[in-house]
């Protein structure tokens, strides 16, 4: 290997490119409110990483795509936040539908499946 091969390698992956994010509006929750979504997992979600606004370090978040009051919305969450792998067992489980209420901002953002 010469010492350029890894450059036609990252520029081969450049050239690739990354998936298209389906551009949809951002699904964004009111302190203290229950919103109701409809998750569609007919495929496996999007990610995304970089440094989130208020943050200085890089965070993965999963774009999940969903429909709120008819509309088509993505709600892109930090995969290591609780409520990411709580939709994902639900939705392992045949659940797509969840009543979810969002306390807190940036770093104290806490998600809450409601109960039906």
């Amino acid at each position: 290997m010469t010492t350029t091969d890894w450059i036609d390698e990252e520029l081969k992956n450049i050239s690739a490119g990354s998936p298209e994010i389906e551009r949809l509006p951002t699904l964004k929750f009111e302190d203290g409110k229950v919103v109701e979504i409809l998750v569609d997992a007919s495929k496996p979600f999007q990610k995304w990483t970089g440094t989130a606004k208020g943050s200085t370090k890089d965070v993965t978040k999963a774009i999940i795509p969903c429909t709120v009051k008819g509309v088509k919305m993505n709600f892109w969450v930090n995969i290591k936040n609780p409520i990411y792998g709580k939709i994902m067992l639900k939705i392992k489980e045949g659940t797509f539908s969840f009543n979810i209420i969002q306390t807190g901002t940036q770093a104290e953002t806490r998600y809450t499946i409601m109960k039906d």
